[in-house]
């Protein structure tokens, strides 16, 4: 019988870890964003998706909160969900975060985030033009 410290990595650590990387890769996120989200190296992200350190519960807490999902959702018999996000985060967003994330230009970003909010406002206007009048 094969004794393990309760510091070994496990089969489970390992599978933990290889469900962090399938969702980091279906949002397209690149390691080093979300490393940097989760304030750890890359390297160490890397070691955790490997399966070759363990994952504490608050860091995957904060690992599934920058992937827009439930913590329980890496863990050994979590449902598969379609479109496992948290209100307010999606693919697309995450997406546009880690690209917005790369540009330097303080002006650039502020041409983005206006016509981000100019977007949104017709968006919203259209939305609400749409719905039907209420009579009193």
């Amino acid at each position: 019988m094969n004794a393990t410290s309760s510091r070994d990595v496990t089969e489970v650590d390992a599978g933990i870890g290889a469900r962090i990387r399938a969702r980091r890769n279906a949002l397209k996120l690149p390691l080093r964003h979300v490393a940097g989200l989760v304030g750890v190296t890359y390297q160490q992200l890397q070691k955790y998706e490997s399966g070759g350190n363990r994952i504490s519960a608050a860091m995957l807490t904060q690992i599934a909160e920058s992937l827009g999902c439930d913590p329980s959702d890496f863990l050994p018999g979590a449902p598969k969900r379609r479109g496992a996000t948290a209100p307010g985060h999606d693919a697309l967003a995450m997406q546009l975060q880690a690209a917005y994330a790369k540009i330097g230009s303080l002006k650039e970003r502020r041409l983005i985030l206006d016509l981000t909010r100019r977007l949104g406002a017709a968006a919203e206007k259209q939305e609400k033009s749409a719905r039907p009048k209420r009579r009193r």
